[in-house]
């Protein structure tokens, strides 16, 4: 009985009991970050921006603080206009592209539990009528301060107007930032058209930009993450390896793709950061059906089993494809549909092209490649007579493992297992 028929009825199990295993990977725990939250609104020739600091951000303005270890609200007026400026300066939001002149700025300090930034009518009216006795007693660690700005805007050259904003220009010495903009320009209403959340570096965010920007943007960083995208590339060359109709391969990649657009537009309607312990998993994951996909090269499973991992694979591709695409989806502003279109199309044209283009030189590799006996290409004589030519199936079975032993090496690599 041959070697492959041997195998195959292992590897169902095999695949189940690996991706059961990765399931195990732990998920850590971290400390929920500090947020500062905005509110940009245009209110005819005037773009009102409310903000809420927490004052932990705030260290280097020495906020007042009284020998009861509370914050001195009786002499804490004069850093509250320094922390405007510079929050102001943090900010620096720009009108088509020119920085906006200094705001009107008013200012209050609050202290938890205080929701009224959950809206902006609701922080507007905080700003306007809270004010704190200067007998009260705010702990310095957990206060808020909320500022008002109010920006005089230039007649737009070309309406509308674009605005942008500098996000995470915020630092705290022992806890993540993020930053939460809701961005009301153009909005009639109360509701927000978009909710920015972002961490890591400073960057500058279009509050409303152009369908083209968005488009340009986005299908620039699905290319980009498919040329850093690894197991997304050894996948593409599993489906290339096998001696199948061209066909097939199509149809797997097919499968693939439905997967990967599942999963893509199902994350990124997900909340919250990419977690580092969740996407670790994720890449485990994608490295162990990595291997699978690679062992099947081997063991010429049934078709439903090719479907299967194809369909898994791009289900888990889509999820770490999508981690990346959600960090940068507030950068779309209003063209949600439009960003996600833009990351996912490139993709998959290219992982198209590149399974066309791959096939005829994996096909090339099987002439060139000898078999196990060398180059003569010879079985070894015996007692029943003299060697005869080796058979080509026998070679193409050898290629075709020297081939997938590459996404087999790298898939266990990415699980930790080397």
């Amino acid at each position: 009985m041959k070697t492959t028929h041997l195998l195959a009825p292992f590897l169902a199990p095999c695949a189940t009991v690996l991706l059961a295993t990765l399931l195990v990977a732990p998920i850590g725990a971290h400390q929920l970050p500090l947020e500062v939250v905005a509110y940009v609104r245009t209110e005819g020739s005037v773009l009102r921006v409310l903000a809420r600091v927490p004052a932990a951000v705030l260290a280097d303005a020495r906020l007042p603080i009284g020998a009861d270890g509370y914050l001195d609200l009786a002499a804490i007026d004069g850093p509250l206009a320094a922390v405007a400026s510079y929050v102001a300066r943090s900010l620096d939001v720009m009108q088509d592209g020119r920085p906006l002149p200094a705001p009107r700025a008013a200012w209050v300090i609050s202290r938890p539990p205080d929701d009224s930034f959950g809206r902006f009518e609701s922080a507007a009216a905080h700003l306007a009528t809270a004010r704190l006795l200067a007998g009260a007693k705010v702990d310095p660690d957990t206060a808020f301060v909320d500022l008002d700005f109010e920006y005089a805007l230039a007649p737009a050259a070309t309406p509308p107007a674009r605005f942008s904003i500098r996000v995470n220009d915020f630092r705290a010495a022992n806890r993540a930032v993020q930053m939460r903009i809701h961005s009301m320009v153009d909005s009639a209403g109360e509701r927000p058209i978009s909710i920015i959340a972002m961490t890591g570096a400073p960057r500058r965010v279009a509050l409303n930009p152009e369908w083209r920007s968005v488009l340009s943007i986005f299908g620039q960083m699905g290319l980009n993450e498919l040329t850093l995208g690894v197991e997304h590339l050894l996948f593409l060359l599993c489906l290339a390896i096998p001696r199948r109709p061209t066909r097939s391969a199509l149809s797997l990649l097919g499968v693939f793709g439905a997967g990967f657009l599942v999963a893509l537009a199902g994350s990124a309607l997900m909340s919250g950061t990419n977690d580092p312990a969740r996407m670790l998993t994720l890449h485990a994951w994608a490295a162990g059906v990595l291997v699978v996909a690679a062992l099947q090269n081997i063991t010429d499973p049934r078709p439903v089993w090719l479907w299967t991992s194809s369909a898994v694979f791009g289900v888990v591709d889509g999820l770490l494809f999508g981690a990346v695409y959600r960090v940068s989806e507030p950068l779309a502003g209003s063209h949600t549909l439009v960003s996600l279109g833009a990351f996912a199309v490139p993709v998959l044209l290219a992982s198209l092209w590149l399974l066309v283009v791959t096939k005829p030189a994996v096909e090339l590799v099987y002439r060139l490649v000898p078999g196990p006996l060398g180059p003569g290409l010879r079985v070894p004589p015996g007692p029943e007579g003299p060697g005869l030519p080796e058979s080509p199936g026998l070679r193409g079975r050898w290629a075709t493992v020297l081939l997938s032993a590459i996404p087999i090496h790298a898939g266990l690599h990415g699980m930790g297992l080397f």
